[in-house]
């Protein structure tokens, strides 16, 4: 899909920008000045990747998926995996990750591959599918953030759902959004501990749903 390609490029733009500034930060004056150089066409290229995934992505950081969207036929893949991109970096950069990449193919698949009729019993599979499907490929954490990134990102596949849960409107779907994070970082050794486990997980969901 054009917008995964899209996010690849940029986060590899980003990610190159921090490995040439870190490696030569202290390596002295010459070598420094030679990096300076690089770094800027670094700077360039991801300045450049930036405006043609915002140009093409039309990523506007404002978006709600109601409760509603978890009853079957609801909702279609695409539009699922569309604002499930922008929540999970939202929940990611919270959670203390300078940069991540999500897959919208991934979020897709793992949003189609989901059955059953309950709200609770679809969250708990479409948490569990998202996992098994890795769509969050990576999530880089800052220095001193006391999780790693695949632990961020199941504590994110579960605030999603959370969030989606909740009862909420477009006014105050980021306010909400963000009680799922840190209700999600509360619960952070519950949910680790359940990671795979339908039951488990479906048993939290079911216990703080009203929580956000």
């Amino acid at each position: 899909m054009l917008r995964d390609a899209l996010r690849i490029v940029r986060h590899v733009a980003r990610e190159g920008r921090d490995v040439v500034q870190h490696n030569t930060s202290k390596a002295g004056r010459p070598v420094e000045q030679i990096a300076g150089a690089a770094i800027a066409q670094v700077d360039r290229f991801a300045h450049g990747a930036e405006e043609v995934a915002h140009l093409m992505l039309g990523e506007s950081g404002k978006v709600c998926l109601p409760a509603t969207a978890l009853q079957a036929g609801a909702l279609n893949a695409s539009a699922f995996a569309h604002a499930a991109y922008a929540a999970l970096g939202h929940i990611l950069r919270n959670l203390g990750a300078h940069s991540w990449l999500v897959s919208e193919v991934k979020s897709a698949r793992a949003f189609e591959s989901v059955r059953g009729t309950g709200d609770i019993e679809r969250a708990t599979a479409l948490a569990i599918s998202m996992r098994d499907h890795g769509a969050i490929a990576e999530a880089r954490m800052d220095a001193g953030v006391p999780l790693a990134g695949q632990e961020a990102a199941q504590l994110a596949y579960f605030g999603l759902m959370l969030w989606m849960l909740a009862d909420k409107s477009s006014d105050d779907a980021q306010e909400v959004l963000d009680a799922a994070t840190a209700l999600s970082l509360a619960l952070r050794d519950d949910i680790l501990n359940a990671q795979g486990d339908r039951e488990a997980i479906a048993a939290l969901l079911k216990e703080f749903r009203d929580h956000v």
